[in-house]
């Protein structure tokens, strides 16, 4: 087994492109059979549940003092404050995927367009096809 998890030792690329996954598919592709207890790492550090319960209990108890344990609101912001950080990095690689498939729209269109016009240089034609061919990069 593993002493730490690949998540802690992943780099914020890795974190970013989910590259630290890799790790774990490839202790699955070794064996034929179900994967044991001891063959899988432990769980992340930031996944603990001491700390996540120390954090929810911190936010819970400052939320029930400013509002009552009565408020509707008791019950959202401890959780999004807790989970913030890896609730903002999901909300960022979501907001940067969505780009990325706009502009490959945007420069398919102009791909498209290119083709249509016979006078158009071929450069652009190029020009758009590898911007496409980045962007699409899985």
């Amino acid at each position: 087994m593993a002493d730490v998890n690949p998540y802690d030792e992943a780099s914020v690329f890795s974190k970013l492109t989910y590259a630290w996954v890799k790790t774990l598919l490839d202790l699955g592709a070794r064996f034929q059979d179900a994967l044991t207890i001891e063959q899988i790492p432990p769980v992340a550090q930031c996944d603990e549940i001491d700390g996540l319960h120390a954090r929810l209990q911190q936010f819970w108890d400052a939320q029930a003092a400013a509002n009552g344990s009565s408020s509707h609101r008791m019950r959202l912001w401890p959780l999004l404050r807790t989970f913030r950080r890896p609730l903002m990095l999901e909300f960022w690689i979501a907001v940067l995927e969505a780009a990325i498939r706009i502009s490959m729209a945007v420069v398919l269109g102009v791909l498209v367009r290119h083709f249509e016009d016979e006078d158009a240089p071929a450069s652009e034609g190029f020009w758009a096809a590898t911007v496409l061919v980045v962007l699409g990069k899985p």
